[in-house]
């Protein structure tokens, strides 16, 4: 005999095993999975800070000149600089322009020191000595030499002391040579007598200075210095950021799925269990008692749910990750595991989840015995009239939360947070609303339903609408799956998109060769492209010039723009510009940013002028005329001639050359043969940057996918033993209806109806609320445009309907095989 309330509660798993067990599986993969997408967002941004040490080192900060600015960093001027107290360490970095071999000119150069800080920069390891360089392995590659080997700098010999990493960037691998500072002033001294002490200063601030406000210290000392913050890179950053807004929304709706099968579980049970509840209350025990009971196996179970949850992010971090990139064939970054982070998210999901059960329990203590007999069998909603100004409560309080952090909020984080906060206030209202909603459209649609699905589906569907109440966990339980599908998909999808897209403006065409020496090269445009387009397999080639400089006369005032020369013809058969545009050999197209910002238009002749320098006077060179004005032009360049302009001069030199190609691979291989007659030339494929980009994308979307399978399989569980439970507490009504005029089909075809259908409501809904949700999300980033990815919602809309059906009809037609005597005499209490 059980006489403590702590027996009656234990009394609760051994008679509810399936209900016990479903309800701890479910927070087991929320913990775990809560843990490790927070452990995955820490290690993204680490990824990241990573990637901007890979750019800058060690550095806070670079101060310098401007080369245009023609100043130089004399001994005086570097000892104001570094005398600043915020400053830990520094070293001092010339730069030049040198030939190699006396075939390539003009080499990016850096005369570098042996310090820490622009070995950090530079990523080189050993020491430079006088005559001794290092050189990056694609321009080593180019030039047929290894380290050891000898090469020749302005007709002095150098020893290779060592070979650097190419430098990773959106399609050009930059050409860099590296000498000792002491080499470099020589060389700048012989040049231009300069006794140039740096032309910038890699700086590293003390570690209670703030980077920024040094950089303001340093800047009194001249107001025309450059000084360089070590930033993120901002495509980087903004990923990072959705990567983030991403984790929290799935995090915070995973947590109310878990809440919503364990609370759905519990009002099975308590349905069950609340006519003994009655009669305990009966004999006396009291509101505390009650509450105690389902306290203590709601605590247990969550209790128990979140140490394995902890256990098995651990284990998930430690071992699942090898197993990933097996099954995915993907390499995924080795992340750590944070055990403070992990036990304090451990506890506040058990705190967050323990909250929803105090519902059921609070609701089971307080109600009097008659009461909760009445309960038990009431099937509408209570206070429609209070839920409906909730839910509009909620989402005009989401509208206002809009507008307040878009138009009022300036500060990045906290529009951030009013904008997410807005999407929770909607999606939330949605939710309140939906059931106040749901009746009365299904009234309407019995007529419908009547004429299309029959009498029998009518009956189903007509019982189902007072039932509504008591399935509304599973409708919103399926609704926040199909939210976190729709949103999490959409932003995964949108991210890749964004991400291709960027690519596609740098390249144009899936191949892109540059000339290593811009605008040092000597090759012919024209000859360059008369070689490509023999090459088998080319279906067309254009080239583009390096920019120069023009200024745009206009009322006595000169205005400076950058213009290109490029094949216009070759062009507009490619596609990168307008195939209409009819344009003469002196004649301008002009992007529409430029159009108006000067307020010109087509057809307008422009007078230009050349300005040498600051202190010469501007001085008129021509006119042109617009041909026509067009959205966007290749490398989002502003202004464009054809190569037979008469503006083109001796700074003009080819830049890169745009390749569509029917056989990628195959042209590549042309193409690098091709670089052999021409080693200046750097050859870029569209489809090899693209792979590099999407490593980073990979490992989220992979992650994200396993979350959506496991709660996937979570969500049916608890939903499908939801359901389950509900029709064995409805089986007299199925064998009155047996009794009166449905056949043991038509048995199953109500059972079937009223499941699908419940899954269908659960759908609308979570598409519904997850477009809503997702919408007011991307309000963050206006600049972004959605991209959703329907496939992979359509294949969880099929996987829940489909497996509805294969769990359904077994279970319907054993339950109309069952005797209708034995049904009737079932006490479902």
């Amino acid at each position: 005999m059980i006489k403590s309330i702590k027996g009656v509660s234990l009394r609760f798993f051994h008679r509810n095993k399936f209900i016990a067990i479903s309800s701890i599986i479910s927070v087991i993969l929320s913990v775990s999975l809560i843990i490790t997408l927070a452990i995955f967002s820490i290690n993204a941004k680490q990824t990241l800070h990573n990637e901007v040490k890979k750019m800058y080192g060690n550095m806070d900060l670079s101060v310098g000149y401007n080369p245009d600015q023609n100043k130089i960093v004399d001994r005086a001027l570097l000892q104001r600089i570094t005398n600043q107290p915020g400053i830990q360490s520094y070293s001092n970095v010339v730069l030049t322009h040198l030939s190699i071999n006396h075939t390539y000119n003009d080499i990016y150069t850096v005369g570098v020191e042996n310090d820490s800080l622009v070995k950090s920069k530079y990523h080189f390891h050993q020491d430079l000595s006088a005559n001794e360089a290092m050189i990056n392995k694609s321009l080593a590659e180019a030039l047929k030499v290894r380290a050891g080997e000898k090469i020749t700098i302005e007709n002095e010999t150098f020893k290779i002391k060592e070979l650097l990493d190419n430098l990773d960037a959106s399609g050009v691998a930059p050409d860099i040579l590296l000498i000792s500072r002491d080499d470099a002033k020589k060389f700048i001294a012989a040049e231009a007598g300069n006794l140039i002490e740096a032309t910038y200063i890699l700086i590293k601030a003390k570690k209670s200075e703030n980077p920024i406000v040094l950089a303001n210290d340093i800047r009194k000392v001249d107001r025309g210095l450059r000084i360089d913050l070590a930033e993120e890179n901002e495509y980087l950053k903004t990923n990072l950021t959705s990567l983030q807004i991403f984790m929290t929304v799935l995090s915070v709706l995973m947590l109310f799925v878990t809440s919503l099968l364990i609370v759905a579980n519990f009002e099975v049970f308590l349905y069950k269990y609340k006519n003994q509840f009655a009669i305990m209350r009966s004999l006396g025990a009291t509101s505390k008692q009650m509450f105690n009971i389902v306290f203590i196996q709601s605590s247990l179970m969550v209790m128990v749910g979140a140490v394995l949850g902890f256990l098995l992010a651990f284990l998930s971090n430690q071992f699942i990750q090898n197993c990933i990139q097996k099954w995915f064939a993907i390499h995924v970054d080795t992340m750590d595991f944070h055990p403070k982070l992990a036990l304090l998210l451990a506890f506040s999901c058990f705190v967050l989840i323990e909250l929803f059960m105090l519902i059921p329990a609070y609701r089971s203590s307080k109600v009097l015995p008659l009461k909760i007999m009445q309960e038990n069998e009431r099937n509408d909603f209570a206070n429609l009239k209070f839920r409906k100004v909730i839910g509009y409560s909620m989402i005009i309080g989401g509208l206002f939360f809009i507008l307040f952090g878009k138009l009022v909020v300036q500060a990045d984080t906290y529009q951030v947070f009013s904008v997410l906060f807005a999407g929770i206030l909607i999606t939330f209202g949605i939710f309140v609303l939906f059931p106040v909603y749901l009746a009365p459209i299904l009234q309407k649609l019995l007529p419908l339903i009547r004429s299309i699905l029959g009498r029998t589906s009518f009956v189903s569907i007509k019982n189902v609408i007072p039932q509504v109440r008591k399935n509304t966990f599973v409708m919103l339980t399926i609704s926040t799956l199909m939210i976190i599908t729709i949103f999490g998909s959409t932003l995964m999808e949108t991210i890749k998109k964004n991400q291709e897209q960027y690519l596609k403006n740098e390249y144009q065409t899936n191949i892109v060769v540059t000339s290593r020496l811009n605008y040092d090269s000597k090759l012919d445009p024209m000859e360059i492209k008369k070689q490509i387009v023999k090459l088998s397999g080319i279906k067309g080639a254009s080239t583009v010039s390096t920019p120069t400089q023009l200024d745009l006369i206009k009322a006595d005032n000169y205005y400076s723009f950058d213009y290109f020369l490029g094949d216009l013809k070759e062009l507009a058969s490619q596609g990168l510009i307008s195939k209409n545009i009819k344009f003469g050999k002196n004649q301008l197209i002009v992007s529409r940013n430029f159009a108006k910002k000067f307020k010109v238009k087509a057809g307008d002749t422009i007078r230009l002028g050349n300005f040498f320098e600051a202190e010469q006077k501007q001085k008129p060179i021509g006119k042109a005329r617009i041909a026509a004005i067009v959205d966007k032009l290749p490398l989002s360049i502003d202004v464009m001639m054809d190569w037979s302009s008469k503006y083109r001069n001796q700074h003009t030199a080819l830049d890169r050359v745009f390749i569509s190609s029917d056989n990628e691979k195959h042209t590549l291989k042309q193409l690098e043969a091709l670089k052999m007659k021409y080693p200046e030339l750097e050859i870029n494929s569209y489809q090899q940057s693209l792979k590099k980009a999407n490593k980073m994308i990979d490992q989220r979307l992979y992650i994200f996918y396993a979350v959506i399978a496991i709660m996937v399989v979570c969500v049916m569980v608890g939903v499908f033993n939801t359901l389950i439970n509900n029709i064995h507490s409805k089986r007299k009504e199925f064998a009155i209806l047996r009794t009166l005029s449905i056949n043991k089909r038509g048995v199953i075809i109500v059972i079937m109806t009223q499941v699908i259908l419940y899954i269908l409501i659960g759908i609308a809904l979570g598409s519904l609320a997850g477009t809503a949700l997702t919408y007011v999300i991307s309000l963050i980033d206006t600049g972004s445009r959605l991209h959703f990815n329907f496939p992979f919602i359509g294949l969880i809309m099929a996987i829940l309907i489909g497996t509805a059906i294969v769990v359904f009809i077994p279970f319907a037609s054993k339950l109309a095989k069952v005797k209708i005597s034995a049904e009737l005499s079932l006490n479902n209490k």
